[in-house]
């Protein structure tokens, strides 16, 4: 079967070329066209997942108050002596915690192993 001249050209293209004529396409099929019974093809967009990620990064505005005041009170303990500081947090402190500073104490410590 030969290729139309504009699968011809498409064929030629770079990435970047490429990516403008795909976004268009993605326009005029997202117009409703694609839901027509004679279009056998869906033309979706990538999903990229790091983009997510960095877009919930920079939407993260810190640790709440309970768990900047856990991370505030142990310092000193932390500068002294770090294994002494994750093998020790009282054990009694997380109740009625959020629970960022629940999973902040649990972390600390299971990671009483190494320091």
């Amino acid at each position: 079967m030969e290729l139309p001249r504009t699968l011809e050209v498409l064929a030629t293209m770079g990435p970047e070329e490429l990516n403008i004529v795909l976004q268009a396409l993605h326009q005029r099929l997202s117009s409703g066209l694609q839901q027509s019974p004679s279009i056998d093809f869906k033309l979706k967009r990538k999903v990229n997942h790091a983009d997510g990620l960095v877009e919930r990064l920079q939407s993260f505005t810190g640790p709440d108050k309970e768990t900047r005041n856990i991370l505030a009170t142990n310092f000193d303990r932390w500068m002294q002596n770090t294994r002494d500081f994750w093998n020790t947090l009282d054990e009694h402190t997380n109740t009625g915690l959020s629970a960022e500073a629940q999973v902040v104490q649990l972390y600390i410590r299971a990671r009483g192993d190494d320091a």
